[in-house]
């Protein structure tokens, strides 16, 4: 997957929140926006939020540390994977399979938190304390 030059990018802006054990109850305002990649390393980028003025600090990777990224998470996920694989061999191979449980939850749990951090991964990150903001990828427009 290429890296693009000018990520599309939205940020979330949190603006009410009233969490209760039945369910959660939040609003978010969204607007997209873009930032430049640099050529190698990360460069430094400030966005500010529309809805309350806050100026973001963002730290962006280069197209090439982002395919690093995304690579690195979809190798972590093929592991988790093959850690599945192995413990549902051992789930039927063994007459006590408790080691193959513990190998497929726990894999199966890798392999949730892999796919999120590949399917997440922007290559921008917030420098310090984003609250209540959040950066994802904009996906309407793909």
């Amino acid at each position: 997957m290429p890296a693009d030059p000018r990520p599309r990018l939205r940020l979330w802006h949190l603006t009410e929140s009233r969490f209760s054990p039945r369910s959660p109850d939040f609003t978010t305002r969204t607007t997209a926006f873009t930032v430049r990649r640099p050529l190698d390393g990360d460069a430094r980028d400030t966005v500010t939020c529309p809805w309350c003025g806050t100026e973001l600090r963002l730290r962006v990777s280069s197209p090439e540390r982002f395919r690093r990224s995304l690579r690195q998470w979809a190798l972590g996920c093929a592991a988790a994977l093959l850690t599945v694989a192995a413990g549902a061999v051992v789930v039927v191979a063994t007459p006590l399979p408790v080691a193959g449980v513990v190998l497929l939850v726990g894999g199966f749990l890798a392999v949730v938190i892999t796919a999120a951090g590949w399917w997440w991964g922007t290559g921008v990150r917030p420098d310090g304390s984003p609250e209540p903001h959040h950066i994802r990828p904009d996906r309407s427009r793909r």
